[in-house]
């Protein structure tokens, strides 16, 4: 015999699924740009792609949602991403020049707004991003 399920109940166990969901696909920051230099924050993709050349893919990050972009030619979304007090271990799959990489990396969280990935530490831009 099958109970009735209350509709609270199954709102809850839904909206619950989802969440687990996308905090398991999400890096644990802010959607936003994050540099690795402060004066960067207050130009454009092309202002910067102009000014620095290719280098520009070690010094920006652009967060939004389960994608992560350098603003020239890094396009990833996050598959996964497993925190472990400071360390932040994260999956994607990234389109380089036409190609599909999926590729695991690892990430330290310095705070709520800085991370540092390999040797760069990057900052959030907050308000002063374009």
């Amino acid at each position: 015999m099958l109970r009735p399920i209350s509709l609270t109940a199954l709102a809850l166990f839904t909206t619950c699924e989802v969440a687990r969901a996308q905090t398991a696909t999400r890096l644990p920051f802010p959607d936003g740009t994050y540099t690795t230099r402060p004066e960067l924050c207050r130009m454009t993709d092309r202002q910067r792609a102009d000014r620095i050349g290719y280098e520009v893919i070690l010094m920006v990050r652009h967060i939004e949602g389960v994608r992560m972009t350098d603003g020239y030619e890094l396009d990833c979304t996050i598959r996964s991403v497993q925190v472990t007090g400071s360390t932040i271990r994260y999956r994607t799959t990234c389109n380089l020049e036409g190609r599909l990489e999926t590729s695991t990396a690892t990430m330290t969280r310095i705070d709520d707004r800085t991370f540092r990935d390999g040797r760069q530490i990057y900052r959030s831009c907050g308000r002063f991003a374009r």
